[in-house]
């Protein structure tokens, strides 16, 4: 008879046990987005990443740790932790074309120039006139050509000259479209 009270007792212990996790994981996970709707990226993504230490499988957390965290990157370290986190958050959200994007811009920004240009090339698969894909594709092509003396060819030119339509505003894009396609000239 003790057995079986003590055997109840523990299921019992276990079932609230569970459902105090539940509670407080579903507390944290809409905490953490009010802090996100407030702005607060770093404290979100404290609290985005202690909702995932309960539930490690949620696709949103992932992707809004993600964001979040990169709203506060500031610094070569956590440029690649932002890495880490946006590769996680791809690993649930594999369509999601605005992670692959920001991914791109930071493995652009660390120079990992092949990296960067397929992660531009996945989005403009789906997204042929993303702008922000355009451009990083353009820089990390145009850096791999000339870090290997390569020329630019007509395919490179064509790719140039859509990134720098695509963006008007980048003074950057447009002035490495128009030196690549000066020094083109010139050869």
């Amino acid at each position: 008879m003790s057995l079986l009270l003590a055997a109840l007792l523990a299921g019992g212990l276990w079932g609230l046990h569970r459902w105090q996790l539940q509670r407080l994981a579903t507390d944290l996970f809409d905490r953490a987005n009010q802090l996100r709707d407030a702005g607060e990226w770093q404290h979100a993504a404290h609290t985005y990443h202690r909702f995932l230490q309960l539930e490690p499988e949620h696709a949103k957390a992932h992707r809004e740790l993600a964001l979040c965290f990169d709203a506060t990157v500031v610094s070569p370290v956590q440029r690649a932790r932002a890495i880490d986190l946006y590769y996680r958050a791809l690993g649930f959200n594999q369509n999601d074309m605005q992670l692959r994007t920001k991914l791109a811009e930071h493995l652009l920004a660390q120079q990992r120039l092949t990296l960067a240009s397929e992660q531009a090339a996945l989005v403009l698969a789906e997204l042929p006139d993303d702008g922000d894909a355009l451009r990083i594709q353009a820089f990390a092509q145009q850096a791999l050509r000339v870090a290997a003396h390569q020329p630019l060819n007509q395919a490179a030119k064509e790719q140039l000259l859509k990134a720098a339509a695509a963006n008007p505003q980048h003074t950057a894009m447009a002035m490495m479209a128009a030196t690549a396609l000066r020094d083109a000239g010139r050869t």
